[in-house]
């Protein structure tokens, strides 16, 4: 395909810097950028974006948008924002990577031997072995109209104006207008008309397909057809040395998929350009069994996607006449029965019923088969065909970089597959049409990471307060360690006395508190005991008392905790308390008894038992 020239060139005399140069000439340099770099060149400066929002561009922008997808309905309607249209398309394709909605469809009798999607409609258009062809609400899954024909339908094609059937074994193809002004009826009248009839084929027609201005057909007469669409009448003939079993208008060329070999043809001229063989030689398709191959291209004609009866999809880089522009996307142990492709998307089915989505530019780029720009021309040269110089297994690195998906399988050989608008539909030898929708998946995938995101500020949020908790209880320099299980109320076991140890010089036998009195081991008052009498050790205050029962010099340890003590060592933490209890003891002979004041804290706050206890110095 040629690309168009441009705007014309203005005079660049006297211009010393790029911006000086007249918009003619900044048009014509706009035209010759992609995608991504006229929107980088818009957000330079307000003079180039003020050019990138003109007439001019909007036509660049349409361009663009034609090598990639089908017109839209908005551009029927006038539509003129281009850019705007575009970037919305782009961001669509993300959808391929989401989540999707599964539907079956039932109403056939029969296997189903074709597929068409018109999203735009919300209609999908079907044709089975039971003669009938359909069309179905993609929505709710109910089948609108029917009609049935005089054989199996084993080929339909759709788009806003016209629905195109061929079911004839004498290759009569049959032509319905869309009626969308009629109040209350359906968008194609198929049950209460008959449709035009196209008569030129010989054999069973096996493919077509809707362009903008024709409607191409193939058969297993060996000739490929193309119609006008507005007179219906005949405009070509193509001749091919085996039964056509796929067929694509793309850029200017058809492709053909004749036998085991993929052609390239010229449409202005008829002349055929490349062809690309099987992998296997001297293979040769079986009518009625549905393992021909099959081919698709992009719309600017710059890529040729190729499916094999040995269950390969080799991909062509049309601009380049050698193996180097050649590469295998993937290989499967079952024939290739069907190809669809919307950008970037390659959608297949094969003859063990697997469908498989592949990121097919990505994956070329992969490989080394350059992408090049848009609009370039596809090579006319007729030399020898391309054969593939690598081979790439999609494995784990593919899979996580979102490559290749793999949808399922239909549990029967499938036969047609379609891709358009984050719609896919794919049949088979079952009465069954399955579909996938993926038009709410970017809603669901911003959902789920919002989602995600609530979760992981909640656990941050969690971990924040556990280590503001754990700072808050560690020991600071005015913190006193005591006993948390000196209790009577706790659950520890009684504490077993330690070995002997020396008594601290002027600290009595008898434990200490912070306010009100302490005895001795006789049980005679000795005094009042204030805050700063509590001998202090590196990290706190070791509390000790002497065992009555055991003797003088018999010493006893016990576990501490964390109290915090501010400033001048006053004991004040909310939620604990200090109170003094007398506990009785006796001698094991019953002999005399005696009384000590001990120290009890009650602690409603968490505090943190240590290793290990500081010995009084």
């Amino acid at each position: 395909m040629q690309a168009s020239p441009g705007p014309p060139l203005e005079s660049t005399k006297g211009c010393k810097n790029i911006q000086d140069l007249p918009s003619g000439a900044l048009h014509h340099i706009f035209h010759c950028l992609g995608p991504r770099d006229l929107c980088q060149i818009g957000a330079t400066c307000q003079e180039w974006r003020i050019l990138t929002l003109d007439a001019t561009t909007n036509q660049t922008w349409a361009t663009f948008y034609q090598g990639k997808w089908k017109l839209p309905r908005a551009a029927l309607l006038g539509g003129n924002r281009w850019q705007e249209i575009y970037g919305v398309k782009m961001k669509l394709a993300q959808a391929w990577h989401g989540r999707f909605k599964q539907d079956l469809l039932y109403g056939h009798r029969g296997g189903v031997r074709s597929t068409a999607l018109l999203p735009s409609c919300q209609l999908l258009a079907t044709g089975s072995m039971d003669r009938y062809v359909r069309l179905w609400d993609l929505q709710s899954g109910v089948p609108l109209t029917s009609r049935k024909l005089s054989g199996t339908v084993r080929a339909v094609a759709l788009d806003q104006m016209q629905l195109a059937a061929a079911a004839s074994p004498q290759g009569v193809i049959r032509m319905w207008n869309a009626d969308p002004g009629t109040a209350g009826a359906a968008m194609f009248d198929i049950e209460g008309s008959a449709g035009s009839h196209l008569v030129g084929h010989t054999g069973p027609v096996t493919c077509l397909q809707l362009d903008d201005s024709f409607l191409a057909s193939g058969s297993w007469d060996y000739t490929a057809r193309i119609w006008s669409r507005a007179s219906l009448r005949c405009r070509a003939v193509l001749t091919f040395p085996d039964w056509l079993w796929d067929l694509q208008a793309c850029g200017g060329n058809l492709l053909v998929a004749a036998g085991a070999c993929a052609h390239v043809v010229d449409l202005s001229t008829g002349e055929r350009l490349r062809m690309f063989p099987s992998a296997t030689p001297n293979f040769e398709a079986q009518p009625g069994t549905g393992m021909g191959t099959r081919v698709e291209g992009s719309r600017d004609g710059r890529l040729l996607f190729h499916g094999t009866a040995q269950g390969s999809i080799m991909c062509y880089d049309l601009r380049v006449p050698t193996a180097a522009g050649a590469a295998q996307l993937w290989h499967h142990s079952s024939p290739v029965t069907g190809l669809a492709y919307e950008d970037p998307c390659l959608a297949a089915c094969f003859q063990d019923g697997s469908v498989l989505m592949l990121q097919a530019e990505a994956l070329a780029a992969q490989q080394g088969l350059g992408s090049g720009s848009q609009g370039s021309r596809a090579h006319r040269s007729g030399g020898k065909a391309g054969r593939a110089s690598k081979t790439v297994r999609i494995g784990t690195d593919a899979k996580e970089a979102g490559l290749k998906r793999q949808l399922g399988a239909l549990g029967c050989p499938a036969y047609s597959i379609a891709i358009a608008d984050q719609w896919l539909a794919c049949s088979g030898e079952s009465q069954v049409v399955r579909t996938w929708d993926f038009t709410d998946a970017l809603v669901r995938q911003e959902q789920a990471q919002r989602a995600k995101q609530a979760r992981a500020d909640h656990k941050l949020q969690k971990r924040l307060r556990a280590q503001a908790a754990a700072l808050a209880a560690l020991p600071g320099p005015n913190d006193i360690l005591l006993d948390p299980h000196d209790h009577p109320d706790s659950p520890s076991p009684p504490y077993e006395p330690s070995s002997a140890a020396p008594q601290p010089a002027g600290f009595s036998t008898a434990e200490a508190s912070t306010s009100g009195t302490y005895t001795d081991g006789e049980g005679e008052t000795m005094g009042v005991a204030s805050p700063r009498q509590l001998p202090l050790g590196r990290w706190g205050a070791a509390m000790q008392r002497r065992d009555a029962m055991a003797g003088a010099g018999r010493m006893m340890s016990l576990p501490q905790a964390v109290l915090r003590i501010p400033p001048p060592n006053l004991v004040r933490l909310p939620g604990a308390s200090i109170e003094m209890r007398d506990t009785a003891c006796s001698t094991g002979d019953g002999g005399e008894g005696c009384t000590q004041a001990r120290l009890f804290l009650s602690l409603s706050a968490k505090t943190e038992v240590l290793p290990s206890m500081a010995t009084v110095q």
